[in-house]
């Protein structure tokens, strides 16, 4: 069935093999143009309708068995071209509303593949590739004027990438490449937030990304695969989270952010490492590198213009970082297995620098007044240095060599 209205529409459809294969196509306005061509048979289905100026909308099924394809466009310019290739219960849904929005959308190897996009506004684009399959699922939904969304999933299996964007230049890149039970969802309400998420190998990643909020900016990177996680939240503006997980099984990547122009990085290669910052304020940074094995770094900051930064090469190391007020700075560094310290800062422009390499070390800073500052090394095994500081202007340093050195002060 093809039903057109107005001028210098056209339309042609292409059906092959045959049992309840359905091709329909209805234009109304002016330029408008629609392909449907279905090979392989079995309840095949492409719907099209047009209103408008200049829409085109191209739509081709292969393989067979309950495919669908549903395209609507209305307003101007809006362009959709939508393929399926190897069939079996395979769904795209395309709906754009508005004016010069590009959806290409294209599924190869299938069975229960799935992609559904809307988009409303003007200038919205999306490109969404998946090419192995069995029950993947892809969702773009975007609302407002210049959103982008590129969505590629490789290898197959239970995949499902999900991007929602409300708002105006929000751009989102999704990538996974290998399979099984990969799951990548992104969310931005605001303007110009922009999000790039990665992963290669998979089994069981998942990347999980919320930012509320104008310009903030977020990218992960997951590439040896095994039930790896990543979570990031922003709310604010102008805040930058970037946290990628290299080699390695059961790492785990937390970023949670909410004020303005914050900053937090996370970077772990190995196994069963694992990292947090949660902060709370405005100008604040965070940084926690990890490579080895089943590693931890806590970051905690809330006030204003606090800096927190976390090294660690090893295995079975541990920081904690706690700061509040304003303008503190924490930074620590952690080589070889079993050290251990913790950082308390509260106030105004306390300064702490913790080195420690051996075998279970241990190092604890508490700062509580202002303008302090305490300098930590600790070589060997087995050594303990405990910092207290409250007032103002205080200065401590601590190096201990050997093995089950204790030190203790109190300003």
């Amino acid at each position: 069935m093809t039903s057109q209205t107005g001028a210098s529409n056209t339309s042609a459809t292409t059906q092959t093999l045959g049992t309840m294969n359905t091709g329909v196509v209805a234009q109304q306005g002016q330029l408008n143009s629609s392909t449907v061509a279905q090979t392989g048979g079995a309840a095949n289905t492409a719907w099209v309708r047009q209103s408008g100026v200049s829409n085109a909308a191209t739509a081709v099924q292969n393989g067979g068995v309950g495919n669908l394809i549903d395209i609507r466009q209305a307003g101007l310019g809006n362009n959709a071209a939508t393929l399926q290739e190897g069939g079996e219960s395979n769904h795209i849904d395309l709906d754009q509303d508005g004016d010069n929005n590009l959806t290409i959308a294209t599924q190869t190897n299938g069975a229960d593949n799935n992609a559904d996009i809307d988009q409303d506004g003007v200038g919205n684009a999306a490109v969404i590739v998946q090419d192995g399959g069995v029950r993947n699922a892809i969702e773009v939904d975007q609302n407002g004027a210049a959103n982008e969304a590129w969505v590629t999933q490789v290898g197959g299996e239970r995949n499902e990438a999900r991007v929602d964007q409300d708002g105006d230049g929000n751009i989102s890149y999704v990538d996974q490449v290998g399979g099984l039970r990969n799951d990548v969802g992104i969310d931005q309400m605001g303007e110009g937030n922009y999000i790039d998420a990665y992963q290669e190998d998979g089994y069981r990643n998942s990347t999980d990304i919320d930012q509320d909020g104008d310009y903030n900016y977020a990218g992960t990177d997951q590439i040896g695969g095994e039930y790896n996680s990543i979570e990031v939240r922003q709310d604010g503006a102008l805040n930058t989270a970037y946290a990628r997980q290299e080699g390695g099984a059961r790492n785990s990547a937390y970023i949670d952010q909410a004020g303005n122009s914050n900053l937090g990085l996370v970077l772990q290669s190995g196994l069963d490492n694992n990292a947090s910052i949660n902060q709370v304020g405005d100008l604040n940074s965070a940084d926690a590198i990890q490579m080895g094995n089943a590693n931890s770094s806590d970051i905690n900051q809330s006030g204003v213009g606090n800096v927190a930064g976390t090294m660690q090469v090893g295995n079975l190391n541990s920081v904690v970082t706690n700061q509040s007020g304003s303008g503190n700075y924490a930074g620590t560094a952690q080589a070889g297995t079993s050290n251990s310290a913790v950082i308390d800062q509260s106030g105004m422009g306390n300064g702490a620098l913790t080195y420690q390499t051996g075998v279970g070390n241990s190092a604890s800073v508490t700062q509580t007044g202002v303008l302090g500052t305490s300098a930590t090394m600790q070589m060997g095994a087995g050594n303990i240095s405990t910092v207290t500081q409250g007032g103002m202007m205080n200065s401590a340093a601590v190096m201990q060599n050997g093995t089950g050195n204790v030190s203790t002060i109190n300003q």
